[in-house]
């Protein structure tokens, strides 16, 4: 089957010092690594109640990322676009910004003059993660929004088809050794960098094994608010054959980005915006990595060649009229 792909836009996130710039993975072992983390990040979690709802039923978890922006999963049945948000150094008000509607991830956003005692949570990248590394999941204490423990799991696998549907991006499957999954709960990797989101859905009778959102997702978000005020979609004009699991172009539109930067049918990308490309899968994973308007490094193959070039994509309704956006091979 072939078809013109529109790709996904992400913003790599950028921001001031954050916390996770410094290796954790040499402190002594996965629990001492998780007794860091925890120690770490106080004040940087929060509980988010959702307003018109229980304190004991409409929560979720938040974390903070800088600008007075908070990240969060939304519940099932979103009550309100106001939510308090109460973390070790009290409570706030914030209110839902941007939506990412296949995921239920939400930008929060409160006063900024409230984020003094706040350090920003450091954007990983779930992509280096191979299966059975660790992981590590924060949860808060559910009264005061103070973080309470760190759990020691590992990644398990990367499901794209969840009961029946095709996903823009492949979840993360994660296993804690115990306790539960709660939405919006932050995936460390070790190195102490936020890598995914709890989605909330539990995959075994205890929960301990569920579904995390990639961080990419959550940064395109972030920057698409930052760049954009809204979600945005790029385009870069390559058709690929998506009946084959290699990333192989089979054509290139005219007076695209793709034509501006000399693909050519034939092409193989095996590296796109610092992702390795192995499978038209990672492609569709990586397509997060771009952004319209920024120029984004794309490695091919050429018969036995390697080609390196760089590409702009543009704001998907800057594409020609007769393409149709597909955001996932």
């Amino acid at each position: 089957m072939k078809l013109w792909l529109a790709i996904v836009a992400l913003l790599s996130w950028a921001a001031n010092p954050v916390l996770g710039e410094e290796t954790l993975s040499d402190t002594g072992g996965s629990q001492a690594v998780a007794d860091t983390v925890l120690q770490r990040v106080a004040g940087s979690v929060a509980r988010a109640f959702w307003a018109g709802g229980p304190e004991s039923a409409d929560f979720t978890q938040a974390f903070y990322v800088g600008e007075g922006i908070f990240l969060s999963v939304r519940p099932g049945a979103m009550l309100s676009e106001e939510v308090r948000l109460r973390t070790s150094q009290g409570d706030r008000e914030a209110r839902v910004v941007l939506v990412d509607p296949s995921s239920n991830l939400v930008v929060l956003t409160s006063d900024s003059r409230l984020d003094e005692p706040l350090q920003p949570l450091g954007f990983g990248s779930s992509r280096g993660l191979f299966i059975g590394d660790s992981i590590f999941a924060l949860r808060v204490v559910p009264v005061s929004g103070a973080p309470e423990r760190t759990e020691v799991g590992i990644l398990i696998g990367r499901d794209r088809k969840v009961e029946g549907r095709m996903l823009e991006v492949a979840y993360l499957r994660v296993r804690v050794e115990e306790g539960a999954s709660v939405q919006g709960m932050p995936i460390f990797d070790d190195s102490g960098r936020v890598i995914g989101l709890d989605l909330g859905r539990e995959l075994d009778q205890g929960g301990a094994e569920f579904h995390a959102l990639p961080i990419e997702v959550a940064a395109k978000l972030v920057s698409d608010l930052k760049v954009y005020g809204r979600r945005t979609d790029a385009w870069i004009g390559l058709r690929f054959n998506t009946g084959t699991t290699t990333a192989k172009v089979v054509g290139v539109r005219p007076g695209s980005p793709g034509a501006a930067c000399g693909v050519q049918p034939g092409d193989v990308v095996i590296h796109l915006a610092g992702a390795r490309i192995d499978t038209i899968e990672d492609l569709s994973d990586s397509c997060y990595t771009l952004t319209p308007g920024r120029a984004a490094e794309i490695h091919l193959l050429r018969g036995v060649d390697r080609i390196e070039c760089s590409l702009t994509p543009q704001v998907i309704s800057a594409k020609p009229a007769d393409v149709v956006p597909v955001t996932a091979p």
